[in-house]
């Protein structure tokens, strides 16, 4: 993975209170889980992919790959956004959206979370990133309960435009489960922890994933959907649904347009990837009504 550098004027002399998006293009994060039960450490990168467009709000995809060695990239379910008062929000596979990450909040100050749960601010401090830059970190107390009846408690802990310290889009109430938030990356460069030299170190390929512009319409669809690009042409279309199975997969003689008849199809989330020849060119999110 080569790394370009980070070439914007906010670099100087002295410690800064810094301020950037979680959902910035060119993040990435690198998290380690240990899975008690199985006895299993695994690490994953995570990256923001792309905006898309749903019901007239732009999103951010993320891809994931949890085989760092020989990486083989996936498009996850879940989608981001964030508004201009550092609320972060997920719209996760069943179409539920709500509040992952409230950076905004004061000593004291409480939200509610996607997933029902509330989450109180205990403890503000600052902690250093790249070029003495800091950036504000908050103890987070999570209480409620999940699926309507099992409480939930615990402490986490977020960094200010980089997320949690143990799980970047989950608080799962397991104990079974351990996560450790090892690099925060902007641009291939490190940004989290400050200096780590075991971070400047970390080799993956990166997914070949180009920037076009593509139509896909209508989006809620229902019985057709058609995508459109004025260039490449299109060779191969695969649309799965939230459990990774592929229920279209076309060859194409190169193309810009393509309609799906979608008629059968149940009705949820599903992700389309297109390709030219042996690039992916597009990847998208899409809900079937």
């Amino acid at each position: 993975m080569h790394r370009i550098l980070l070439l914007i004027p906010l670099l100087c002399c002295g410690s800064i209170l810094s301020s950037q998006q979680l959902t910035a293009p060119g993040n990435a994060w690198v998290y380690g889980e240990l899975d008690w039960g199985e006895q299993e450490y695994v690490e994953h990168e995570t990256r923001i992919d792309r905006d898309t467009m749903l019901n007239g709000t732009t999103y951010q995809t993320l891809i994931r790959t949890s085989n760092i060695p020989n990486p083989s990239w996936s498009l996850l379910p879940e989608m981001l956004r964030e508004d201009d008062q550092q609320r972060v929000y997920i719209l996760d596979e069943t179409g539920n959206e709500g509040i992952l990450y409230d950076f905004s909040l004061d000593l004291h100050d409480t939200t509610t979370l996607w997933n029902g749960l509330t989450a109180t601010v205990t403890r503000i401090d600052s902690v250093e990133v790249a070029h003495h830059n800091k950036r504000k970190i908050m103890d987070v107390q999570i209480t409620g309960t999940i699926q309507g009846h099992i409480p939930c408690g615990y402490s986490t802990r977020w960094i200010e435009g980089i997320g949690g310290k143990e799980f970047l889009l989950h608080y799962p109430c397991r104990t079974d489960t351990f996560g450790a938030l090892a690099c925060f990356f902007h641009l291939d460069n490190v940004y989290y922890p400050a200096g780590s030299s075991w971070c400047k170190s970390f080799v993956i390929s990166t997914p070949t994933v180009t920037s076009i512009p593509f139509r896909f319409f209508p989006n809620p669809f229902s019985t057709v959907l058609n995508v459109e690009t004025e260039n490449p042409l299109i060779t191969e279309a695969v649309l799965y649904n939230v459990q990774g199975q592929v229920v279209f997969h076309l060859h194409l003689a190169e193309t810009r347009t393509l309609q799906m008849e979608t008629e059968l199809l149940q009705s949820g989330i599903y992700f389309i990837q297109l390709s030219a020849g042996r690039e992916v060119v597009g990847r998208a999110r899409l809900i079937k009504i």
